[in-house]
């Protein structure tokens, strides 16, 4: 009986560095979208960001560092999910398999988004699953109920 032989292991991605056009946008996103006040520690992400083998390693790396608002956290999964096309066209080997890994899974980014910015998801999201009959509640309770109907409250 013939032996099977395991299939090798797929090579490792390269690096996003490896990617001229990609890299250099990246970067320049992770600059223009940074709320640290220091370019050292901006340059080590972006330095960081390019040694990242996939688009969720990259994704999740400015996250960690807490570098971006939960505003640019969506734009940079924005710019991570459309961005690799455009780099195939500036020139990048980035198309058939090699495009695989920079294809931002954005189910698992937004879920990070939900675990890193917490309190920004609960104003955006889970506030809007409170009832509202609670809140007109509280407010009759108070007396005060002429003031909430815009008129002048009672004397």
């Amino acid at each position: 009986m013939a032996k099977k032989h395991a299939a090798p292991p797929p090579a490792a991605a390269p690096p996003l560095s490896e990617y001229p056009a990609l890299f250099e946008a990246a970067g320049s996103f992770v600059r223009t979208n940074s709320q640290f006040e220091s370019s050292v520690a901006i340059e080590a992400v972006v330095r960081e960001v390019g040694l990242c083998t996939d688009a969720q390693a990259a994704f999740a790396t400015p996250l960690s560092h807490k570098l971006f608002s939960m505003d640019a956290a969506l734009r940079w999964a924005l710019f991570l999910a459309v961005a690799p096309e455009r780099a195939a066209q500036e020139g990048d080997a980035l198309a058939g398999e090699a495009a695989l890994p920079w294809r931002l899974q954005l189910a698992e980014a937004f879920g990070l988004v939900a675990a890193v910015y917490d309190l920004s998801v609960q104003d955006a999201v889970w506030t809007h699953f409170e009832d509202d009959d609670e809140d007109d509640d509280e407010d009759d309770d108070d007396g005060d109920a002429g003031a909430d109907e815009g008129g002048p409250a009672p004397m």
